[in-house]
């Protein structure tokens, strides 16, 4: 009997924990949201180095992400998430930059994913009270096909690349505005995919997050879907020149 209160302590400690909102990686502050369990689906490995595992069989109560109280609740279908969100929110208007290096180290490739597939990257706009419209950018995959599709302030720009094997790397410059000054380009592997002008995102006076981990949303994982397994490294987000100063010292 003596066990039971120790019991519990750690059944209530598993059944919360699928979002942790203060995760610590490489010295930075992240919230965790995964629709199995955070210690099973996000495993740092060390050296800036981190594996998440999209499990696409069940989703465990408890987790909330972009606004939803609980993923298993999702109104408009079936969806599965292995994410961390970033705690420090970068500026509107000021020219950003963010990289990171991607690999996809899945032992099966799937059946392939309805819609854009799996978003592996997004900017989303920092909470705050009145914010209801969503993320402004979202990079998708398709293990299956290997397509890469973009889009910049829910402006579908379709299929614009696809995953190599092996690493990938991604730089995205950008300004963050609601207004005619704004851009986003976007290369994979030395290559320009996206060059937008125009505005970027909607009013976010808290500053612009950035999420990185696989999420598929919606119904689009098809019903003999594997699970998944990816590699993230050399993960920045920061204020940068204008890309004009900086085309020349991209080095990837």
């Amino acid at each position: 009997m003596r066990l039971l209160p120790s019991l519990l302590i750690l059944l209530t400690g598993l059944a919360s924990a699928q979002t942790d909102k203060n995760y610590w990686w490489e010295g930075n502050n992240y919230q965790a949201h995964s629709t199995n369990y955070i210690s099973e689906t996000i495993t740092p490995l060390g050296d800036g180095l981190i594996q998440f595992d999209l499990i696409t069989q069940g989703c465990t109560r408890g987790t909330g992400g972009g606004g939803h109280a609980d993923d298993c609740d999702y109104e408009f279908g079936v969806l599965y998430r292995s994410q961390l969100t970033s705690k420090i929110s970068l500026l509107m208007n000021k020219h950003l930059q963010y990289s990171f290096q991607f690999k996809d180290i899945s032992e099966n490739d799937g059946v392939g994913f309805d819609g854009p597939g799996i978003t592996i990257f997004e900017l989303y706009p920092a909470w705050f009270s009145t914010r209801n419209n969503g993320p402004t950018h979202h990079i998708w995959y398709d293990p299956k096909s290997k397509a890469i599709e973009i889009d910049v302030d829910k402006k579908w720009l379709g299929e614009r690349s696809h995953m190599s094997p092996g690493w990938n790397t991604f730089v995205i410059q950008t300004i963050q505005t609601d207004t005619a000054r704004g851009y986003m380009k976007i290369i994979h592997n030395g290559k320009v995919i996206v060059d937008y002008k125009g505005p970027t995102t909607y009013n976010a006076k808290k500053g612009i997050e950035y999420w990185i981990g696989p999420y598929v949303c919606c119904n689009f994982t098809k019903e003999d879907e594997p699970n998944h397994s990816f590699l993230y490294k050399n993960i920045i987000a920061e204020y940068a020149k204008p890309v004009s100063k900086l085309e020349s010292k991209i080095s990837l």
